[in-house]
Order: C-alpha cells, then structure tokens, then sequence
C-alpha cells in the first residue's frame, strides 16, 4: 500500500488514459479543473493517482492511434505535463487498475479524508458502463463474417448497439465536464474572482538556455500548427485546425528585419515544424538543441509573448500571467471555453490576453507583435513584387510515399536529410495555394492568380523555379 508516503492532508485526482486522452491540452485543462475542486473541499495539494493499464491503453478519442503496443510511447512524451500542475502533491502511477482499486478500498476504509467520494463514485460509475459494453462486442473479434453479421443483426434488435453508442455519448460528457469545457471553471471565477494558475518552476536548463542564447531578446514562443505533415499521426479529421503555413513563413522572413531584437521559438513536436521555417535566422526550436516539452513549457512561462492556435500549448497560456494571442477561434473552441463567438478575451483572461478571428496574415501577425511587445518595426514591411514560377514540381508520388507509417522521413530523421527533401516538403505544404492559383486562371481571374504566385515568389525565391508549370502557357510576367 502507499500509506507509508500518502499525505492525509492531499486530496487523490485520478487521471484515467483509458478515460482521458494522452494530450498536452486536456492534461493541462484538467490540471486546473481538480485544482479548483481542491480549493473547494479545503485541501491545499493533490496526489495525482495515473492510472496507465496496458489492457485498456486509450480512450474513445484515440483509438485508432494508440494500442498496447505503443501506449507508453505517448505517455512518455506527456508524463512530465504533470508536474505544472498548481496543487502538485505526489504523482503515482498504476500499471494495473486492480492496484488502483486496491488503494482506493483501502483508503476508504481507513474513512480516509483525501478522497473525493463524489468523483471517484463518478469515475467507477463511468468505468464499470464502458466496460461492460464494450465486453459485448469482444466476441466479435473471434466470429467469422457470416455469424458477426447475424450477430450484430441480433444485437440491434436488442438495443445492445444502440445502448453502446449511448454509453460513448456518456463517455464523452464526462470528458467534457472534468477536462475540455471550462464552464465551471468561469463560474469558479464569477464567484471568487480568481483561479488558480500555472507558474514558473525551477528549470535550470532553461534559465541557462535564455542566458546563454537568448539574452537581451524578446522571446516570442508560437506554436505553429501543422499536423497534416507527421503522416504517421493520425490526425486526418483535425487537418482543418492547422496553421496557414505561407502566411506565417512569409511573417517570420520578414521579421528577421523588421524585428531584429525578437527570437521566435517554436514549440511542439518536430515532425510538425517545416525544415525552411526552422531555417530561418530569427527561429529556433528547443528540440534540436535535445530538449523536451517540459523545456517548452517553462519557456512560455518565461517568454515575453506567446501566440498560437486554439490546441494544447494554448491551454498553458489561457491560465498563466504571460501575454498572449490564440489565433484561428472557431465556434467548437468558443464552446469549449464557454464564451460567445467573437469575444475577445476568456472570462478570466488580463488585458494583454485576447482571442483573435480573424484570418492569418503576415500583416495581422505583424500588428499582434507589435501590440504584444509594445515595439515598433524598424523597417517598412515590403509590397511583393510579381514572378511567374517556371515550371511544375510534381509531389503525388512523394506525398504518397511520405504517408506510409513506415516511412522513415515521417520521423525526425527528415532534419538530417538533404535540402531536396526541404524543397519537397514545402511545395507539399503550398499545394492549396497552387491549387487555388490554377482555379484562378482557369476563371479568368488572372490579377488574382498572379497575387498569390508572387507571394510565393517572394516567399521562396529558391523553390521558384521548381513550381509548377499547370498554369496556362499564355500567361507571362
């Protein structure tokens, strides 16, 4: 048993991965919510029981990506998003949910008072229904296709399917209400005027990281959000919430000038971040330099500005005192924060903290830099001037080769590859502007198609040549 290092003054939160997803976000939204039911029921910390059972390894948001096999993979890369939380007692890990119960039984024996009888009712209620239906179907891994069928027939006559979809809805409720909705959150806040927030923690490796490399700059840590280029991700259906890619390479070209004194430090994993962005004078990535998430997020903490996209390293920002932009506001994430569409700032956000709508762009990038660090540019943002592409880089057959699972350039290996790797890489992530180019001309619409081909001239001078030739042979510079 763990009474021998278990404080009776600590409340127990436990985060379950078969209930809860393995996300940066939703472990830093919760981090918050038990937060606030530890200040209600009075205790000041809280031992944090993870519970990570190889039999059941994931959620029903991540079922298709995480298996038993690879679990401890994802779990490793969030482990240490726990250690920010603002209550933090003690974190235990079970390997086994039987030795979670164990503890859990023996505790309330003991009439323990660090339990929170009402969420961990909760939480067995919610098990118990997942598992019991979800039992109901393990039979049809072992039936062949003829009798899955008239058992699944069967079933629907019974209701058992309907009844199982019904539980997933539950499933999802209770996701909502302890980690993704901050509606009690904002009530917390309506009622005390205050909630509990994340803070700077002892990082030597970054204070010596920001003395060493970064001193007498202006650190802007900004998550650039591109999960369509990790293949191997599995993230198909959140494609849409991705970064604009040209608008921000365009932005960060030119403030290498335009903001001489400013770093911009990228945050998240590498296979996400473009080979020409990381190139770039002004932008860096602890990951190269061998750091880890938990350096990124004591860097946020420590930075002068953050902007990024509605997704897990705005969840830090959102409870913390450092200045910020969340970028791409759509209506699901204005649900989930519990405000109207359009509103600028979360209930409990400062002045410098806002919500911005409005579409990506160098110059809307270049306003909220300004009004972030309080500076001035030190040289004009240039107009673009227009130059055809030449000829057309066909990438069917890289894209295609690029999405295998298998394939090694999906990993962390494409940083050591050679620069025609690059120049593949960036055309693919342009592919939606060519696209568009090619519907403009077809249209008639030549001015326009002619704009945005200059953008990428201006952009990437040295891909130029290397885009394609699909536009018509009749229109020149």
């Amino acid at each position: 048993m763990l009474d021998d290092v278990f404080n009776s003054s600590n409340l127990v939160a436990i985060y379950d991965f078969e209930l809860f997803p393995y996300s940066l976000g939703d472990i830093l939204s919760w981090c918050i919510h038990t937060s606030i039911r530890c200040e209600e029921l009075g205790k000041k910390y809280i031992d944090i029981y993870l519970c990570l059972d190889q039999k059941h390894p994931t959620s029903i948001f991540q079922r298709s990506l995480i298996t038993s096999q690879n679990y401890d993979i994802f779990f490793n890369e969030v482990y240490t998003t726990f250690s920010l939380h603002p209550k933090l007692g003690n974190i235990f890990i079970f390997h086994e949910r039987k030795k979670l119960f164990e503890q859990l039984d023996y505790l309330n024996q003991l009439n323990h008072a660090s339990l929170d009888k009402k969420a961990i009712a909760e939480y067995r209620a919610i098990l118990k229904k997942h598992n019991i239906f979800s039992k109901e179907f393990e039979p049809l891994k072992r039936r062949r296709t003829a009798e899955t069928l008239k058992f699944i027939l069967n079933d629907v006559l019974h209701g058992k399917i309907r009844q199982f979809l019904k539980n997933d809805e539950k499933l999802t409720q209770y996701f909502s209400d302890n980690i993704s909705a901050y509606k009690e959150i904002n009530h917390y806040y309506n009622e005390k005027k205050y909630i509990p927030l994340f803070t700077k923690k002892n990082n030597a490796d970054i204070d010596g990281f920001i003395a060493s490399r970064l001193s007498n700059k202006k650190i802007v840590t900004f998550h650039l959000r591109l999960r369509k280029l990790d293949g191997g991700y599995g993230g198909e259906c959140s494609y849409h919430r991705d970064s604009d890619f040209l608008a921000w390479y365009e932005f960060l070209k030119e403030a290498a000038t335009r903001y001489p004194d400013v770093i911009f430090i990228a945050v998240g994993r590498l296979q996400e971040k473009p080979l020409m962005l990381l190139r770039l004078p002004n932008v860096l990535s602890l990951r190269v330099y061998g750091m880890g998430l938990s350096h990124e997020l004591s860097l946020i903490l420590r930075g002068h500005l953050f902007i990024g996209t509605s997704s897990g390293f705005a969840v830090l920002a959102n409870f913390s005192n450092v200045p910020y932009f969340i970028t791409k506001m759509h209506p699901d994430g204005c649900k989930d924060y519990g405000v109207a569409l359009g509103e600028e700032r979360l209930p409990f956000a400062k002045e410098n903290q806002k919500l911005v709508y409005e579409k990506e762009s160098p110059e809307l990038f270049c306003r909220l830099i300004e009004e972030g660090l309080k500076i001035s540019p030190s040289v004009p943002l240039e107009q673009p001037k227009h130059s055809l592409p030449q000829k057309e880089k066909n990438i069917s057959s890289w894209e295609t080769s690029r999405s295998s699972l298998s394939h090694m350039k999906t990993t962390t290996w494409r940083f050591y590859h050679d620069d025609e790797f690059s120049i593949q890489e960036t055309i693919f992530l342009l592919t939606p502007y060519l696209d568009k180019v090619k519907k403009l001309f077809s249209n008639n619409e030549v001015e326009s198609a002619k704009k945005i081909l200059a953008r990428l001239e201006k952009a990437f001078p040295d891909i130029s040549q290397e885009v394609s030739t699909m536009f018509p042979q009749k229109i020149t510079t």
